[in-house]
């Protein structure tokens, strides 16, 4: 994380641990892009403007990529874990969170294991592939 230049969105505490958040545009639903493992938000540079023209555009970086921090040795990385991080994220950038109307989020590849996680018992009013 040394070597990266200043986060182009904010770093929000989730337990003990910082996660970067872009956030672009403002409405609702909003749009939360995640990338593919080993990817990051930057991958999202040129669709988050285009997005944020209709509604709020959402890019992070799970725990240890990018500007994100490293999660504890002691946090296990489970899907329960990174949808338990992203929605404590979301709550903290003032994103509306996918349990009360939830985003449409777009992901690939590594987001499909966990994603559909996310839904939990919160189904009612999610968007996306839940």
């Amino acid at each position: 994380m040394s070597d990266m230049p200043a986060p182009p969105g904010k770093l929000y505490d989730v337990g003990g641990y910082r996660l970067h958040i872009q956030t672009h545009g403002s409405g609702s639903p909003a749009t939360l892009l995640d990338s593919d493992l080993g990817g990051n938000s930057i991958a999202w540079t040129n669709t988050l403007p285009a997005i944020a023209k209709y509604t709020q555009a959402c890019a992070f970086d799970r725990a240890g990529y990018a500007w994100s921090e490293p999660a504890p040795p002691e946090v296990r990385r489970t899907s329960l874990q990174i949808v338990v991080e992203l929605r404590t994220l979301l709550v903290k950038a003032g994103v509306e969170p996918p349990y009360s109307g939830g985003p449409l989020v777009l992901g690939n590849q590594y987001a499909g294991f966990y994603l559909p996680a996310s839904a939990g018992g919160h189904r009612t009013g999610a968007g996306g592939p839940f």
